[in-house]
């Protein structure tokens, strides 16, 4: 079942779910008094792919062929 919440984190961009789980370590990390480190914490690479292709499918069944393996 789809909450407001997960349907909203389904339409964020890469950018947009980066910040967002920043801020959530972040506000961890405060909670147990971790003093924090951008340069530590934070530094997690970004590769730009480019657009997806249209027809390209993600689903198990496209990937696996009928028998699922």
């Amino acid at each position: 079942m789809h909450t407001q919440e997960s349907d909203r984190l389904l339409h964020l961009t890469l950018s947009e779910l980066r910040e967002l789980i920043r801020r959530e370590v972040e506000a961890a990390l405060n909670r147990k008094h971790i003093p924090v480190e951008d340069d530590e914490v934070f530094s997690l690479p970004l590769i730009d792919v480019g657009e997806w292709n249209d027809t390209l499918s993600l689903r198990r069944e496209d990937m696996y062929g009928d028998d699922g393996r």
